[in-house]
């Protein structure tokens, strides 16, 4: 319980500050080099009978480098107690503090109990995608990539498409998500962008997920064969867009090495998913695909690159990722679907997370491949910002400064004493 943390001797850091230290793992140091920061709570002075839980990204504990797991108290908080983990080989079942009791409260309401058995999701693949993993297990190499490249579709430049999940698998999810959302319990927002899904982690799925990324990954590995050499942990969501919901999704890249995409249904018109470039290339914003969502089909493409501290000369280092995209807007019905964020611990701390360049482009952008989000030249190429997204002019960063496009008048944005 979070509040027994705060009653750990505190332990002072190199600095002189003083700290707490989580008893869930009074074994470990701080300093070694398997120790990972996952997340951290705070207790409040004005708030005294709560303790407030301040997690980052908890589901998703190859995100943290190697760290003393030291924070300081701030403003009114008294304490702070860091949550330590180890990172073996396999990954870890992490679950974000706040919503740790929902899996447990939701078990036995559960509406299709076998979805959270992980024998049970072999068969929830679609048998052209089973029989070529299958040969691929028992196949030279050469013969395995025969077989996949007999499987996979193509969409465009690193965009993969291919049959992974029966109709009626499909169809289990969606009434699961469904009766999950009518039970009532706590659920968190998928990501920073979409406000309307399920983690499907907290709910109790992270071990059958973690199954079927074991049937993604011989795919991954031949499609990708650095970001996808292994796969050891995941963040899995599914996503909802309706008319009274979301409609759609601003461009973006996401926060994976290797990003799964299922469309579960269901019946919906619109809401393609609009491919563009890589960032950091003279194409970065330009439309490159749309793809056509198609219940059951898997979608496989690329997540990011790593980021290191911005050197002041070169204002372009935080911002190497990888496929921008978007999700077009629907125009009628509901679409879900399962997205699976796939990490490769091994290769987020390589030299190769790291290497890359951001080069000019080399026109103005694909008005379909502009965010509002993120763009500094939102409104020279669109017009007016959709209704309260204004404020996003002040932190866009695209492109960077020595990335800019001949006749660029966007405005500084982040930028504002360098332009």
């Amino acid at each position: 319980a979070p509040d027994c943390w705060m009653r750990r001797s505190p332990i002072t850091s190199s600095t002189g500050a003083r700290h707490a230290r989580s008893p869930l793992l009074p074994q470990l140091n701080p300093s070694s080099e398997k120790a990972r920061l996952v997340g951290s709570s705070t207790h409040c002075t004005d708030v005294p009978s709560t303790t407030r839980l301040t997690w980052r990204k908890m589901a998703m504990i190859s995100h943290f480098l190697p760290s003393t797991a030291l924070m300081r108290p701030s403003g009114r908080c008294s304490a702070v107690a860091a949550l330590l983990a180890l990172a073996p080989q396999h990954g870890v079942a992490i679950v974000h503090g706040r919503y740790s009791h929902v899996a447990a409260q939701y078990a036995p309401n559960r509406k299709h109990p076998e979805l959270f058995q992980p024998p049970s999701v072999r068969k929830w693949l679609h048998p052209d995608f089973l029989k070529c993993v299958d040969d691929m297990v028992s196949s030279s190499p050469d013969d395995a990539t025969q077989s996949l490249m007999n499987l996979v579709r193509q969409e465009t430049h690193e965009v993969y498409s291919f049959p992974l999940l029966t109709d009626s698998a499909c169809k289990q999810l969606v009434e699961e998500v469904t009766n999950f959302q009518a039970s009532g319990l706590e659920a968190r927002r998928p990501n920073s962008m979409n406000n309307y899904g399920l983690v499907l982690n907290d709910v109790g799925m992270r071990e059958s997920l973690s199954a079927l990324q074991s049937y993604v990954w011989p795919v991954a590995r031949v499609l990708f064969p650095t970001e996808g050499a292994q796969l050891d942990d995941h963040h899995s969501f599914v996503v909802s867009y309706r008319e009274d919901q979301d409609l759609g999704l601003d461009m973006h890249t996401d926060d994976s090495d290797v990003t799964l995409n299922v469309c579960l249904g269901e019946k919906f018109s619109g809401a393609g998913l609009t491919i563009c470039g890589d960032v950091g290339s003279p194409q970065h914003r330009i439309k490159s695909h749309t793809y056509e969502h198609v219940v059951g089909r898997g979608l496989l493409h690329l997540g990011r690159h790593g980021q290191r501290r911005r050197q002041r000369q070169q204002l372009v280092d935080d911002y190497s990722y990888r496929r921008r995209h978007g999700s077009d807007d629907l125009t009628e019905g509901r679409r879900l679907n399962l997205v699976m964020w796939n990490y490769n611990r091994g290769y987020r701390q390589s030299e190769a997370y790291f290497r890359r360049s951001y080069r000019a482009e080399s026109r103005p952008p694909d008005a379909e491949c502009v965010s509002y989000t993120h763009d500094r030249d939102y409104e020279q190429i669109r017009g007016a910002y959709p209704r309260g997204q204004e404020h996003n002019a002040a932190k866009a960063w695209c492109p960077p400064p020595l990335a800019r496009y001949p006749g660029f008048e966007g405005v500084p944005g982040r930028y504002r004493s360098v332009d």
